[in-house]
């Protein structure tokens, strides 16, 4: 059974002592196991997507983990309306199953 990811959205104001600008992290756990083939996850992107959006965003030609395809995402959701400066960080925490 597949479950709908969830999210789980903190929004930092800014400037503060951490970043000199305002930030939003989301975090969230993969729904795959292991990393896509680039075609399957721009599959996967047009049954949710609208083309035009789908087509700003740039999958590397080889597998491709969930997480970047999030990044990915970002970064052509920021850049739709032109260029911006705004970076998009990602990072990976592996959380262990209790009592494995």
């Amino acid at each position: 059974m597949s479950q709908e990811p969830q999210i789980k959205f903190h929004v930092y104001e800014g400037p503060n002592l951490i970043v000199p600008h305002a930030s939003v992290v989301g975090e969230f756990i993969s729904p795959f196991s292991k990393p896509l083939s680039a075609t399957r996850a721009t599959r996967r992107l047009s049954r949710l997507l609208p083309a035009n959006l789908v087509q700003s965003i740039t999958l590397p030609a080889k597998d491709i983990t969930f997480e970047l395809v999030v990044v990915e995402l970002t970064n052509a959701l920021l850049h739709l309306a032109g260029p911006c400066e705004l970076q998009v960080n990602s990072s990976r925490r592996v959380l262990d199953a209790v009592g494995s």
